[in-house]
C-alpha cells in the first residue's frame, strides 16, 4: 500500500494532477475487479465540479433483455496517508448523490474509522467500502496475475476523464 500512495502523492506535487484524480482510475479498476464479471467499465469523472463522485460503473444482474436489470455504481475515492481515517462524513457525499436502485463504493489507500462503519450499518446504506488494505490484497493478485509490475499497472491505467451524466451508462451497450 506504501508503494500505491507513494505513486499518487509524488504526482501530487504537480500542479497539473493531484493525488486523488490520479488514484481515481486506480479505485474505479479496483471496484470493478471486486464486482467481477457482472460490471462493465464506465469513466472517471471531470476533477473539479465532479457532483460529488469521482467514477461511473455498471452492474448488470440477469441475462440481456426484459430480465436483465442494470444498476450505476457511483465511487469516491480519496487518497489519504494510511494513518488517516476516512470519516463519515466523506462517506456521506457520495451516498447523498445517489439514485433509487444505485449502489455506491468508496475507495481508499487509508481505512474506515468505527463511526463511519456503524453509521453505514445504521442506515442501511447501500455502499461498498474498499479500504487499503483490499486495494493491495486486489492489486497484488492482479499484477501475479498478469505478470506485470506495480509501475507498469498504475501507468498503464487511464487518465481519461469524461463530462457525463451518470444515467449515461444506462444506455451504453
Amino acid at each position: 500500500m506504501n508503494q500505491i500512495y507513494e505513486y499518487y502523492r509524488k504526482k501530487d506535487n504537480s500542479k497539473a494532477h493531484s493525488g486523488d484524480f490520479e488514484f481515481e482510475g486506480l479505485a474505479k479498476e479496483i471496484t470493478r475487479l471486486i464486482i467481477g464479471d457482472a460490471c462493465h467499465d464506465g469513466w472517471v469523472t471531470k476533477s473539479s465540479g465532479d457532483g460529488g463522485y469521482d467514477f461511473v460503473l455498471r452492474v448488470d444482474i440477469g441475462t440481456k433483455g426484459i430480465s436483465q436489470v442494470r444498476q450505476v455504481v457511483l465511487g469516491q475515492a480519496k487518497c489519504y496517508r494510511r494513518d488517516q481515517r476516512t470519516t463519515g462524513e466523506a462517506v456521506d457525499r457520495v451516498v447523498a448523490r445517489l439514485k433509487r436502485g444505485w449502489i455506491a463504493a468508496f475507495v481508499t489507500t487509508s481505512f474506515f474509522s468505527d463511526p463511519a462503519q456503524r453509521e453505514i450499518l445504521e442506515d442501511d446504506y447501500p455502499i461498498m467500502l474498499i479500504s487499503g488494505k483490499q486495494v493491495a490484497q486486489t492489486v497484488r493478485k492482479y499484477i501475479y496475475e498478469k505478470n506485470i509490475t506495480l509501475r507498469e499497472y498504475l501507468d498503464s491505467l487511464s487518465r481519461d476523464q469524461s463530462f457525463k451524466s451518470p444515467e449515461d451508462i444506462l444506455k451504453e451497450e
